[in-house]
């Protein structure tokens, strides 16, 4: 209640115990660019955030293990853990099948990464499994996909093969 007596006082200049016009026209200037000033704020902070995770993908990583227990629910992770008990976070599977393909000689230069997942927005954040492995293997080819099913169809199949490098290994 303080707050708004003291924003009142602000803006009853003339003391009339009302606000005029012209005095209210002030206030709602002040809270149109308070809310400018905030709206920029965010985008700034997003911006500068989604810089920091592009930049800083390890360690992001390495936070995202650290204060896990902070932002998942104790259920829900020792449920994960009992029901998927080998469960990998998006950063570890990416560099684990890297090193596995490495070892059979699958490079950015011979291998085109082709996905076929949902395109539901949980699939397609940075520093998700798709994300990672189209940074990794330097292009990535949708096939669409529900549950894990290509449904690209004959004509996606052959779009995808016409991007597959020529010394490729698929």
């Amino acid at each position: 209640q303080r707050f708004a007596a003291d924003l009142f006082s602000k803006y009853d200049v003339d003391q009339g115990g009302s606000l005029d016009p012209f005095e209210f026209a002030d206030l709602a200037e002040e809270i149109e660019n308070n809310y400018k000033r905030r709206t920029f704020l965010t985008g700034v902070a997003a911006a500068v955030g989604a810089m920091v995770v592009a930049e800083y993908s390890s360690e992001y990583a390495f936070a995202q293990k650290q204060f896990r227990g902070l932002y998942i629910e104790k259920a829900a992770e020792e449920s994960q853990n009992a029901l998927f008990p080998t469960a990998m976070l998006s950063s570890d599977l990416d560099d684990a099948i890297a090193r596995t393909l490495r070892r059979r000689g699958f490079t950015p230069a011979n291998t085109l990464f082709g996905h076929s997942v949902c395109s539901d927005e949980v699939n397609n954040k940075d520093e998700q499994l798709v994300d990672l492995m189209v940074s990794r293997w330097k292009e990535g080819f949708s096939l669409g996909g529900l549950g894990g099913l290509p449904f690209a169809g004959k004509s996606g199949f052959r779009a995808f093969l016409h991007h597959t490098p020529d010394s490729g290994q698929g």
